[in-house]
């Protein structure tokens, strides 16, 4: 069954039953005046019979009981005489008794064994795709990334394209154009229409953290199934999103302490580099000014040299400390070029 009819039988259960029951009580008609008219064979109640066990398959319960009550009177007004009125002679009362009972009661089977079947392929499927979402979600930590395996599932759950939209980035949109719709999340557990749009929250831990928007007509209810399923996504991937934050402001917090640490060492270091030259300096400068006078030439010189050459160390360190600062701030420009 394509995928755009399996979607509208799934929202609109009533109608394809009605149109069940009506096709298979218009089929058996045919069938069973082509064989009474063409063949002679008038006991064709096992033709309707049929026709209601088609229906139930195809639409369950529902259908099979429309179906054998249409069938009943198709079969008395066009096939049982007196014909093309409702009359019933004495000998073919049994047979639309009988045929009315083992009917409804053959239809009610097999549709309850369909609708049986079909919730069980449908909790399967549910639990296949909540597994495999856990999954995918719980292995991935970027937040795009998130976002664009929580939009899939959400899609394939609502049969139309869903976008995820969170502070700083949001899933694809396979759309023409992404909606652009200013408005607060939703409270958690709600869906809000917005125009041709439904609009449903990500929270996690009372704190709001994005949107998820997908068409859909207001008119339009959500069946009860998909709605529980639908919920159960979206808090699976708000915590998701919640952990993948999380670890993100973790990681910078770890890189931020260690910076910190390898600061406060290469200060405590540069204190002591720093420490140095301005000892010697201070040292040459205070010899020269108490014992310049019994110093001979070759000394004095030598303790100047010692002044100019530690000042021009600790200048470099001061350069060297400056422009670490800048490498910081973004303020120093790198010039790149290559080498062997």
């Amino acid at each position: 069954m394509p995928q755009s009819l399996s979607t509208w039988v799934r929202r609109n259960p009533r109608l394809w039953g009605l149109f069940c029951a009506v096709a298979a009580v218009l089929l058996a008609n045919l069938l069973a005046f082509v064989l009474s008219e063409g063949l002679g064979y008038v006991r064709v109640s096992m033709i309707f019979l049929a026709g209601v066990l088609v229906a139930a398959v195809l639409a369950g319960a529902w259908a099979a009981y429309l179906t054998a009550f249409l069938g009943f009177f198709s079969y008395n007004f066009y096939l049982v005489e007196p014909r093309f009125t409702f009359g019933i002679e004495s000998e073919d009362v049994i047979i639309l008794i009988v045929f009315t009972v083992t009917a409804t009661l053959t239809g009610a089977l097999a549709g309850r064994l369909r609708d049986a079947r079909l919730v069980a392929e449908k909790r399967a499927q549910d639990a296949r795709l909540l597994f495999e979402t856990g999954r995918d979600l719980a292995a991935l930590e970027d937040g795009r990334e998130l976002a664009e395996r929580l939009a899939s599932a959400l899609t394939e759950v609502l049969g139309v394209p869903a976008l995820v939209r969170c502070e700083g980035f949001e899933s694809t949109w396979s759309g023409a154009q992404p909606p652009q719709l200013d408005t607060p999340p939703p409270p958690a557990g709600q869906i809000r229409d917005v125009g041709d749009w439904r609009v449903a929250g990500l929270w996690a831990e009372a704190r709001p953290l994005g949107l998820v928007i997908w068409p859909s007509p207001p008119a339009d209810s959500i069946p009860a199934e998909i709605e529980g399923l639908l919920g159960v996504l979206l808090d699976m991937g708000a915590s998701a999103i919640a952990r993948a934050q999380i670890s993100r402001r973790w990681a910078e917090l770890e890189a931020q302490t260690r910076t910190e640490s390898l600061r406060n060492a290469l200060l405590s270091s540069i204190s002591h580099d720093l420490r140095t030259p301005l000892a010697s300096i201070l040292a040459s400068a205070t010899s020269l000014k108490t014992f310049g006078g019994q110093f001979d030439e070759g000394v004095r010189a030598d303790l100047l040299d010692t002044i100019e050459e530690e000042a021009e160390r600790l200048n470099c360190f001061v350069g060297n400390l400056l422009n670490m600062t800048r490498l910081e701030a973004g303020a120093l420009v790198l010039n790149a070029v290559p080498f062997d």
